[in-house]
């Protein structure tokens, strides 16, 4: 299990078992859960202070879990208020401004009838790094390098003038700021409040809110460097369109083929962009605008998050049965406002810089009821309802005007607006079908209806012009579980489930800047059928209706059947524990991303990537865990897991362009997990006084590469981390000195594919797909590196 996070705290992909999904569009393959709560956006946020402990569900888990867990399911289990008084503080101080400070108090309001639990914590990292933005002088230029005279005209302003540099709060009339802040900040404030009351001994009732607030800095996003101009194709060495008698020569953009380096990268972001605002200058082609399509305002830059949870929980006892009902709400808010383009020009318009607001409100339902436990056969029945709503809106980061459909500055795009409906009956039976064998029979059936209306404007006057559409998708997911208690301390299983994720709408299509006209043509067009779409500026744009135009609206679920057989053991008196499961993954209708193009209302097309169900895949593994009481002070743990995954049909088309060739990712190796992974180490302690132990804990983990892309082109090399803690524990207290990444290594956690604004566009036939495309970079995710600190934790009551 490991997870993959390219934009900071605002996009979780959970990979689990080597089913790793693309890093945006869609729903992840796996979900966080929070108490048994789907959380439909992020988790990164979430802090451990309130949770007891974290269960990772390998395999399906849409009988149990539900929507969304189609590789398995991460469940974080919060605290359970208790009838003794009893609480925790812990204070953490390390290096890079690692701050933390953290406390729960539970105890009995009413004895043995109502309890409460309190928790709350404050967390904060300063980040490893720091920006890279040069000061330009006056007289100078930010370097565009838009690759059109006309364009780079646009953005022609001189140095620092008129407001000073920096000046916090203030909108400026310059482009020449530069900037040292630091990146990958992060600080967060949680609040956790739960209630538990039994007014009687055969009910409960539970009540929790949780309050989490979130202020990040910008994302780390580190590049290699690259000279403005550079017409040699910087920082790629395979597939480059520099020799006409090459296949790739008409259509490639160029490629890094090789083990990515974290060596050399730099962060140089656009901060003041953002944090200041700036104003264009006048000139030929922007004077007669009003100044609030030539301003944008200052706004904060990073990530604000604020969420809050509800949870209401009804246990009942009825005659040995259970009556189980949870209800829940959410509210998450998210505002982003962070520069994408990843260099310091200011490509196309400033295009990639965005503020954004997103509002999610989600609501669920869950009532079950289960049979006595002492039977032999055993059920479960239930009925569940989900509901969520999404709200988008978005505005340019710069001007010099409109972008996406409006001006910069205070405007922001008309919202749109995406919901979410899942109704589901779901049930399960465990069967005593023989002494020692017990038959698990699970399933969930479920409609998923999603829908969208957007925020666009029709090309031809600018007017408002919403366009709507719904998909609604039905599943049937079952679980067979077959369990062997062959000896009191060894279980042997096999299992056969069904997963599936929901499918969705390729939303770059219901963008406010893609004229109204279009979406609704795609929406409704028969085969065959033209559209002339008329626009304020260039010539009319010509499409007709093909069934892969309208396919391209949607994509629908994946599926994938699961089958596994394992053991989970104990041995040596129960001081071993050892648990072994192999298994086997045929995954269909996968999504793969395919490069297109829409209209746009500034005139002229713009690329877009599209979810295709064209790909196949199967996967192969085995998980081992292990661990050890050697002796009463020295305890061993040693976990494995082997994941191979490859494609067993698809294509892709940017593949295609790069190589020449038809595009087929068959026999490649599914991106973003490794192979191998271990995770080992050892925790010894020893009497260091009177109801004093000191101790010593170091864990290793090793990880083997992981390609970047379904083209396997590129890769993340190979990770080796130790860490390390050592202190000392009594009865009320623990002292602990951490050290984190101890050999300080610095393999990249992932790569992001991405064009170089700043190297000269490719110059090869006016006719040719690649002419005037900017060519291909990456941005690599740095690792944290050495970290170290103290850390306290107080303990009081039972």
């Amino acid at each position: 299990f490991n997870t993959s996070q390219r934009t900071g705290r605002q996009l979780d992909r959970p990979t689990i078992r080597g089913m790793a999904n693309p890093a945006v569009r869609g729903e992840p393959n796996a979900s966080y859960f929070i108490d048994g709560i789907f959380v439909s956006s992020t988790i990164s946020t979430a802090t451990t202070q309130s949770m007891e402990r974290v269960e990772v569900l390998r395999g399906p888990q849409s009988a149990q879990f539900g929507r969304a867990t189609f590789s398995g399911a991460i469940n974080y289990v919060t605290r359970r208020p208790t009838n003794d008084f009893e609480g925790d503080l812990f204070v953490r101080y390390g290096t890079h401004e690692d701050r933390q400070l953290g406390a729960w108090i539970s105890g009995p309001i009413f004895q043995d009838r109502l309890m409460f639990l309190v928790s709350g914590n404050i967390q904060n990292y300063g980040g490893q790094w720091k920006n890279n933005l040069p000061e330009v002088e006056v007289g100078e230029l930010r370097p565009l390098n838009s690759g059109d005279d006309f364009l780079d005209r646009v953005f022609a302003v001189d140095g620092p003038e008129g407001n000073p540099a920096g000046a916090p709060g203030t909108t400026v009339d310059q482009l020449g700021i530069g900037d040292a802040s630091p990146i990958g900040e992060e600080e967060t404030l949680d609040l956790l409040v739960k209630l538990t009351w039994m007014p009687a001994d055969s009910a409960e009732v539970g009540f929790k809110y949780a309050y989490t607030e979130g202020s990040d800095g910008h994302f780390t996003s580190a590049v290699l460097p690259t000279e403005l101009g550079d017409p040699n194709f910087p920082n790629l060495n395979c597939f480059l369109p520099d020799d006409p008698a090459e296949p790739w020569y008409d259509t490639s953009v160029g490629e890094f083929c090789g083990e990515q380096s974290i060596d050399g990268t730099f962060h140089q972001i656009n901060i003041p962009d953002i944090a200041n605002g700036l104003t264009v200058a006048d000139n030929g082609f922007n004077a007669n605008l009003p100044p609030e399509q030539k301003t944008s305002q200052p706004a904060e830059v990073g990530l604000q998050r604020v969420t809050h949870r509800f949870l209401g929980e009804w246990l009942q006892d009825l005659w040995g049965w259970t009556s189980t009902l949870k209800l829940s709400y959410s509210e998450d808010t998210f505002e982003p406002a962070y520069d994408f383009d990843k260099q310091d020009v200011r490509a196309v318009w400033g295009l990639f810089a965005f503020i954004n607001k997103t509002e999610l409100d989600d609501k669920s339902f869950e009532w079950s009821v289960a049979t006595p436990i002492d039977k032999p056969v055993r059920a479960r029945l239930g009925a569940y309802y989900y509901e969520q709503e999404r709200g988008l809106a978005q505005r340019s980061a710069t001007g010099p005007f409109p972008v996406f459909g409006l001006a910069p500055g205070t405007l922001a795009t008309a919202p749109r607006f995406e919901g979410i409906e899942n109704a589901a009956v779901f049930g399960s039976i465990a069967w005593d079908i023989a002494p020692n064998w017990r038959l698990d029979l699970e399933a969930r059936y479920a409609d998923d209806a999603k829908t969208i209306d957007s925020g666009q404007r029709a090309g031809a006057d600018n007017t408002p012009d919403p366009q709507s559409a719904q998909q609604d998708f039905q599943n049937f997911t079952p679980r067979v579980t077959l369990n062997w208690q062959a000896t009191e301390d060894l279980l042997v299983y096999g299992l056969v489930a069904k997963g599936n994720k929901p499918g969705g709408f390729n939303n770059e299509l219901f963008r406010s800047d893609v004229p109204s006209e279009y979406t609704n043509f795609v929406l409704n067009c028969t085969i065959g059928e033209m559209l002339v779409l008329n626009l304020p500026s260039g010539p009319p744009l010509r499409y007709e209706c093909t069934q892969q135009f309208k396919d391209d609206v949607f994509f629908d679920e994946e599926e994938q059947w699961t089958y596994e057989a394992g053991i989970k053991s104990q041995w040596l008196e129960r001081r071993v524990t050892a648990n072994l499961s192999v298994f086997y993954i045929d995954w269909t209708n996968q999504g793969l991303f395919a490069l297109t193009a829409v209209p746009s209302l500034a005139g002229g097309e713009t690329p877009i990537t599209v979810l295709r169900n064209a790909g196949r895949s199967k996967i192969t593994g085995l998980e081992l865990e292990t661990n050890w009481y050697a002796t009463d002070n020295l305890f061993l743990f040693l976990n494995y897991g082997l994941s191979e995954g490859e494609f067993t049909e698809g294509a892709l088309p940017d593949t295609a362009a790069t190589t020449g060739g038809d595009g087929s990712v068959v026999g490649n190796t599914i991106p973003d997990t490794p192979k191998h992974s271990v995770v080992t180490g050892f925790e010894a302690t020893a009497q260091a006084g009177r109801s004093l132990d000191a101790f010593l804990r170091t864990d290793f983990i090793y990880e083997t590469k992981k390609y970047s892309g379904a083209s396997n082109f590129n890769w993340i090399g190979k990770r080796n981390i130790v860490n390390l803690r050592t202190g000392f524990r009594a009865d009320r207290w623990t002292l602990t000195f951490y050290v984190k990444n101890l050999t300080d290594n610095d393999t990249p956690l992932n790569a992001s594919e991405f064009v170089n604004f700043r190297a000269a566009p490719i110059s090869t036939d006016p006719a040719f797909s690649n002419d005037g495309d900017p060519p291909r970079m990456y941005a690599l995710i740095p690792q944290r590196g050495r970290d170290y600190g103290l850390e306290v934790n107080l303990r009081f009551g039972n």
